[in-house]
């Protein structure tokens, strides 16, 4: 497979309840490579160079090869029997490379600027500011942070 989005795999129909931190539209059920879509999408937001990311199969564990640009490379894993917490694991693993690799804290608090954490509700993985300020499923970023900030440029 390619970088990116070139994920031709058969998806597994887990479903998963939906309900949103401050949204109103109910989230699609989602499998392990929606999630990893998802969490690819939200960091991509305020993230340059590009992020790319590929994976060789959807079976459990998922190993997924990230590179920054032309720039660093690293292999995560997606695994665990709870699909929310494998989210947050990965979710939590990505940011911290990223930290290493680029000294990018993503997906930033609007307010703040600070990285959202990856925590849980009792019904899906979501970013949460440590300060309070925010909160949304993972996968609803952009739709979170939208419209921008006075001092922001417009990136929908």
């Amino acid at each position: 497979m390619g970088w990116g989005r070139e994920v031709a795999v058969a998806r597994s129909g887990v479903a998963h309840p939906a309900t949103l931190g401050i949204c109103d539209a109910p989230t699609v059920a989602r499998d392990a490579v929606d999630w990893l879509e998802a969490v690819f999408d939200d960091f991509g937001v305020r993230l340059k160079p590009a992020l790319l990311w590929k994976i060789k199969s959807t079976d459990l564990p998922i190993s997924v090869d990230v590179k920054a640009g032309e720039g660093p490379r690293t292999t995560l894993v997606f695994n665990g029997e709870d699909l929310g917490d494998a989210v947050i694991r990965f979710a939590g693993a990505l940011q911290a490379w990223l930290v290493t690799a680029l000294g990018a804290e993503v997906p930033p608090c609007p307010t703040h600027g600070g990285a959202l954490s990856p925590s849980r509700t009792d019904v899906q993985p979501e970013w949460r500011c440590p300060e309070g300020d925010l909160n949304c499923v993972i996968g609803d970023y952009r739709d979170a942070i939208w419209p921008p900030g006075p001092d922001e440029r417009p990136e929908k």
